[in-house]
């Protein structure tokens, strides 16, 4: 044990005088004992002295006892302040990722009240990592040549026929595996990756700015293949809602989304969906609620001007600004394609042959999946009449393809049908490949068929480019499955990214690298 002992000055020489000596004899002991002093400080803190035999004046001896009890506080105080910053600097960086995916293309996207100077921003000419990175980790990339495809070239779509299969059925079972949804869940946790993904809103031109639009999601499985869809349509302008299944075992991976977004929200009730029952209509429904809700609280630079609802199995035939263009066209009306359904077939339809619809409403059919303006919408969700055609349709089949064409054709509803708009002026947001007689049996679809719809492949692109060109009035294309296909969805991802390179390219001339 390491004992501290007090020391004693040594004898001074006789030759000095008495006075000089006791002064000189003070000072080396008050060195010595502030010595000591530090000695036992230097022990206690490394916990090596022992106990220490010299006299100690009562305020030293308070101080020694006490100390240690003090400066375990004050390590702790400084231990939790430290660990304070840390904290605060990761939330801040969170926060700073959120606002720079939000506001990527300019900084003043939510700060100032209108789009104003130019938009240009220089944009990574490779995109090539964040077109194939979905799939990263499962097998190389399917080299292929989009253009020769589209065109029709038989050879080409042959060649990657048999790599797509070999890919297909390598990893179809991969893309549903917890192995890879923990991948993707981790990933997801980290906004600077999100962002990454998220690169095609770095193209957005002044038309998109000035017109914002909001998108209604209901998703289920495959988060892969969502994702493939959310990062071509996301612009820090738009709103969007997310609906995910009440079942969904992928309910977390959208949670970090929306948390990552600040346009992004989640519905506030979650339904059981269930094909041709009423859980369908109420989850988009409530979505849509939720986004007039967003709406009334954002900017004016802000507020959506049209809500389109998916399904997330679609993708764009056209870049957003051709999608604005679209639905500018419309002068506020809403569009959506529609027919109406002769009492006589009434039948057909659960609880119509057992009550009238409610104000003697005409009964219509169109598809599920429509571009409603923010009037309309806002009418659907708010007004009690309304409401109670909602609820009407509640306990019918596949309310959600009645439901929507009944309203807009309700007299005086805002934003629905005008007959000033013919009737090839309307367009539809889903454009389908149907498989239910003989004549659509007759057309090539060269992938699988589900509910009567051809679910396409990469040899399906020349008819896709052939009838969007010759006038197929839609939006979007349905029907996909990146487990049976993705070379399809990898060659419209490239065709409507090239599309809006251009786009931006004319909004800022100056930017010679795209």
């Amino acid at each position: 044990m390491l004992t501290c002992v007090f020391a004693h000055p040594p004898s001074l020489s006789r030759e000095l005088d008495p006075p000089l000596r006791e002064a000189r004899l003070r000072q080396q002991h008050e060195q010595l004992l502030l010595l000591s002093c530090l000695t036992l400080f230097l022990q206690r803190v490394i916990g090596r002295c022992g106990r220490v035999y010299w006299p100690r004046p009562p305020l030293l001896e308070l101080i020694m006892v006490k100390w240690r009890t003090v400066g375990v506080l004050f390590a702790v105080v400084v231990f939790l302040f430290i660990l304070f910053i840390v904290k605060r600097s990761q939330s801040q960086k969170k926060v700073d990722d959120r606002k720079s995916i939000q506001v990527s293309s300019e900084g003043e996207v939510v700060s100032k009240p209108g789009w104003t100077g130019s938009p240009c921003t220089a944009v990574p000419e490779d995109y090539q990592a964040w077109k194939t990175g979905i799939v990263t980790g499962m097998g190389s990339p399917i080299i292929k040549n989009c253009t020769k495809i589209i065109a029709g070239d038989q050879m080409e779509s042959n060649r990657v026929q048999e790599m797509a299969q070999k890919w297909s059925e390598a990893y179809k079972d991969q893309l549903y595996s917890k192995g890879a949804y923990k991948s993707l869940l981790k990933q997801s946790q980290d906004c600077s990756w999100l962002k990454e993904t998220l690169i095609n809103n770095l193209y957005n031109t002044m038309l998109e700015r000035e017109f914002p639009i909001a998108y209604v999601f209901l998703v289920y499985e495959s988060p892969l293949q969502f994702l493939r869809l959310f990062k071509i349509l996301y612009k820090p302008q738009n709103s969007y809602c997310i609906h995910a299944d009440a079942k969904s075992p992928f309910r977390e991976f959208y949670r970090n989304i929306i948390k990552c977004l600040d346009n992004v929200i989640a519905s506030s009730k979650l339904f059981d969906v269930r094909w041709s029952v009423h859980t369908m209509m109420e989850a988009q429904v409530q979505c849509f609620s939720d986004l007039v809700d967003l709406r009334e609280r954002q900017t004016e630079n802000m507020k959506w001007n049209y809500v389109i609802n998916l399904c997330s199995k679609e993708l764009p035939l056209h870049t957003t600004k051709e999608m604005v263009q679209m639905i500018q066209s419309m002068k506020g009306t809403s569009s959506m394609v529609a027919w109406p359904i002769p009492k006589t077939e009434w039948w057909t339809i659960k609880r119509l042959r057992e009550r009238p619809i409610p104000y003697n409403l005409t009964f219509y059919k169109s598809m599920a999946y429509n571009a409603l303006s923010a009037d309309f919408a806002t009418f659907m969700v708010k007004d009690p009449q309304a409401q109670k055609v909602f609820q009407f349709f509640k306990d019918t089949d596949f309310p959600e393809e009645h439901f929507y064409p009944v309203l807009f054709h309700m007299p005086g509803a805002p934003g629905g049908y005008n007959p000033d708009i013919s009737k090839d002026g309307y367009f539809e947001v889903g454009h389908y490949f149907w498989r239910t007689n003989q004549a659509e049996l007759a057309l090539p679809c060269f992938g699988i068929t589900v509910h009567g719809i051809c679910v396409v492949n990469h040899a399906d692109l020349p008819r896709i480019m052939r009838e969007t060109k010759n006038g197929a009035m839609a939006l979007f294309h349905n029907k996909y499955f990146m487990e049976k296909n993705h070379v399809v969805m990898d060659c419209m991802e490239e065709m409507i990214v090239a599309k809006n390179k251009l786009e931006y390219k004319e909004d800022c001339p100056t930017l010679g690298r795209l």
